[in-house]
């Protein structure tokens, strides 16, 4: 177990000390946040007003719910720099003990994820911040704790998909295409750039099994669930189901609601193949090597 935090250290110092790769994440991070407040925020909040969100509650519902999404594609995205020194490198860090091929490969994968989980959960303090003092609201321990949560399983889940990336790609421009083909896709599937009543019937059952579906409704869920419950004075209870179920806060499989226990076994067992799934192919990239 030593061996192990000291090789998921080794990966964090040399991305730590790559002050670009900082400044890009940083940098990517910011552009994220700012294309939802100066590009889209007036199209979501015309979409949340036409769902029958009344006017004095409409812009802090848009603001938590696109920010919620943003917040699992900042922890699904922000560690690929450990993953990129793992391809620059072969895979290989020096380390004077004795380490096993687990342990090498869960420790890029943890170092990995505590990495996206520092960024995710900085930037979400950061605008818990912002709403308290733009919208008067005090910042809620409990928001911060589940949410906390719900940030570091999107962090574990999304560093495993990061590392079998790393695994099939062999080389630095084809996996930096390969990331930002992943970002583009995360954040339109999962339904973080979109309203999730923009997709077909269809679609959505198909979107139901992929992780990011569940880790933003999750989220989302966290950060307006005392919204939903302050809007219940104003429409009634079939309205805000038909608003959760359009803005993907909760989900619905073959027309039932999904409890947020479901939601979690579908993440767990994402994370039990993911790691099965990093292991045979580090495993063929060792023999193959």
């Amino acid at each position: 177990m030593r061996n192990l935090w000291k090789v998921t250290a080794q990966y964090l110092s040399l991305a730590l000390r790559d002050g670009i790769c900082l400044f890009r994440t940083v940098l990517a991070i910011l552009v994220l946040m700012t294309t939802y407040f100066v590009f889209l925020r007036k199209f979501v909040l015309q979409m949340v007003a036409n769902h029958g969100v009344y006017r004095m509650e409409r812009e802090l519902f848009a603001d938590r719910l696109m920010v919620a999404g943003l917040l699992i594609l900042i922890a699904a995205t922000s560690g690929i720099s450990i993953v990129r020194l793992a391809v620059e490198k072969g895979g290989v860090v020096r380390q004077g003990g004795r380490v096993s091929f687990w342990q090498v490969v869960l420790a890029r994968w943890l170092a990995t994820a505590i990495l996206s989980f520092c960024y995710s959960i900085g930037f979400f303090l950061i605008f818990e911040l912002y709403v308290s003092y733009h919208y008067g609201y005090g910042i809620s321990g409990e928001i911060l704790i589940k949410g906390a949560v719900i940030l570091a399983l999107s962090s574990l889940v999304h560093a495993g998909i990061l590392n079998v990336i790393g695994e099939v790609v062999h080389n630095e421009p084809q996996f930096s295409s390969a990331m930002n083909l992943y970002g583009g896709l995360i954040g339109f599937l999962g339904g973080a750039y979109l309203p999730y009543f923009f997709y077909g019937g269809v679609v959505r059952e198909g979107l139901f099994f992929l992780p990011c579906t569940q880790l933003i409704s999750l989220m989302r869920k966290v950060c307006l669930e005392g919204m939903m419950t302050r809007l219940h004075h104003h429409m009634s209870s079939k309205e805000l189901e038909r608003l959760g179920q359009a803005f993907g806060i909760s989900l619905f499989y073959r027309e039932d609601v999904v409890s947020p226990k479901t939601q979690l076994l579908v993440i767990v067992a994402w994370m039990g193949f993911l790691f099965v799934v990093v292991g045979v192919f580090a495993k063929y990239q060792k023999r193959k090597s």
